[in-house]
């Protein structure tokens, strides 16, 4: 058997090592960031915020904020599309999550806009990933 092994073994070996270091580490969950686990995730975020009487409405408002993961702000008529409540449902909505401290309403060109706060920001970032969610600031 030769002292030294050719540079092709060396990187067959080099290869094999590191599968065996890998073997027990657990497999990543590739469903993870599925639409619909994150979104669950952050429904499952809102209930910790939301009164008890609005538990029911956590999956629409959980669309409201997933709009800002793609994008920093969003129009009314945008986020009642993506809600697809009634535009008065929309109105009591947004207001909710501006009561929360999660969305800022601001004006832009002549036109209202909507997007998260520097804390909704953080937050919805924890609840898509899965993490703990900071506190509300006081």
């Amino acid at each position: 058997m030769p002292a030294t092994l050719p540079r092709a073994s060396e990187e067959l070996i080099t290869g094999f090592a590191e599968r065996v270091a890998r073997r027990d580490e657990p497999r990543p969950d590739l469903t993870f960031f599925s639409p619909e686990r994150v979104a669950d995730r952050v429904a499952g975020a809102l209930e910790a915020l939301l009164p008890r009487g609005r538990q029911h409405r956590r999956a629409t408002l959980a669309r409201l904020c997933l709009v800002f993961v793609g994008q920093p702000a969003a129009t009314v008529g945008e986020l009642d599309a993506v809600s697809g409540v009634h535009p008065q449902t929309g109105s009591r909505l947004r207001a909710l999550l501006q009561a929360l401290g999660l969305l800022e309403a601001r004006r832009v060109a002549g036109r209202r806009e909507f997007g998260l706060s520097r804390w909704g920001e953080d937050w919805l970032l924890a609840a898509v990933r899965g993490e703990v969610a900071p506190a509300r600031p006081s």
